[in-house]
């Protein structure tokens, strides 16, 4: 089998590829610097490079998480004194 070898166009293409994105990376960084870019192409609140966005993100997390786990819990229970209750309020009427 042979392999192919790269004409020195092909690495030349490559090598300025690999520049230019070097070149891209330097100018997205100075503009981060200067305040008008997030670093992350996802933009949600969790991966901002302000603080404060950040924090709040994590405080409305926390927030809904703790709501989740605490109707898991909540609603089960009330069931549970409902039937109870019912349950009382029938033998207790039987007298």
């Amino acid at each position: 089998m042979e392999h192919k070898k790269e004409s020195k166009t092909d690495e030349f293409a490559h090598t300025e590829h690999l520049k230019s994105e070097n070149s891209n990376t330097a100018s997205t960084a100075a503009s981060i610097s200067n305040g008008s870019l997030d670093t992350y192409s996802y933009k949600g609140w969790l991966n901002s490079d302000k603080f404060l966005k950040r924090a709040m993100a994590n405080v409305g997390y926390n927030v809904v998480g703790g709501l989740i786990v605490y109707a898991v819990i909540f609603i089960p229970i009330m069931l549970i004194a409902l039937f109870i209750g019912i349950f009382a309020a029938m033998i207790g009427s039987g007298n």
